[in-house]
């Protein structure tokens, strides 16, 4: 049944008014949501990221052909450490009563073969390589250098090096020489360092250290001293 009002014409429907439903239909409808994506890692296509992915490629592949470079050239070359000998010693410089003497200046001349065994490399001896004689307690008794040449493939080249020295004679050391002269074998130490450059073809390389270390024993420490035992290890 219809009413007329002021406000307009409205329905009324078991005594509820059609117009005054529509509240409670709106309050009766489930809330919805809008979807956000929260906390979704964005994909990785900017070109920063695209520029770190090229990068680390790069670098990878650089790595793969460095490993192959370095294993052809080991394939091909095959470089072999120089091999080194104490062939002579002649030592002057100490007296035949080291007990009396505060000072002694010891001279080692050291006759040394240096084997370079490579086909293909050759060896540049730089100046500055240094040579040293130690005592059996490590005391350094000379010092010297060694001369510079080049040394071609296979070949082997006698070096012969004067060290001398001054060392203020304590008694540990004259007590320690004087018993290994009474039973005739004086060990000895020659360190060198080695400084070499590499000629592989027509390319010279950098500069290398070798780092050799001779054991040494002799006899006595005079001129006509004998080598006992020798053993060389270069590095």
């Amino acid at each position: 049944m219809a009413h007329r009002t002021n406000r307009g014409t409205f329905f009324v429907e078991q005594g509820i008014p059609i117009s005054d439903t529509r509240p409670m239909l709106e309050k009766s409808r489930p809330p919805t949501y809008e979807s956000h994506n929260i906390g979704r890692p964005r994909r990785c296509g900017n070109r920063c990221c695209r520029c770190c992915c090229c990068c680390c490629a790069v670098l990878f592949t650089l790595i793969i052909l460095f490993g192959i470079a370095v294993l052809i050239f080991y394939l091909v070359v095959k470089p072999k450490a120089p091999i080194y000998s104490v062939n002579n010693i002649s030592i002057k410089g100490f007296n035949s009563n080291l007990m009396t003497t505060q000072t002694i200046y010891p001279e080692f001349d050291v006759s040394i073969s240096a084997n370079n065994p490579n086909t293909k490399i050759g060896i540049y001896y730089v100046p500055t390589s240094s040579v040293t004689i130690y005592s059996s307690t490590l005391v350094e008794l000379s010092n010297g250098t060694l001369p510079v040449f080049y040394q071609p493939t296979q070949n082997v080249t006698v070096i012969n090096v004067t060290m001398t020295g001054t060392v203020p004679l304590t008694m540990a050391l004259s007590s320690t020489l004087e018993v290994e002269q009474n039973v005739e074998k004086i060990p000895l130490v020659l360190d060198s360092n080695v400084l070499v450059k590499l000629k592989i073809g027509s390319l010279n390389t950098q500069t290398y250290t070798i780092k050799v270390s001779c054991n040494i024993v002799v006899s006595s420490l005079s001129t006509n001293s004998n080598i006992v035992s020798k053993s060389c290890i270069a590095i």
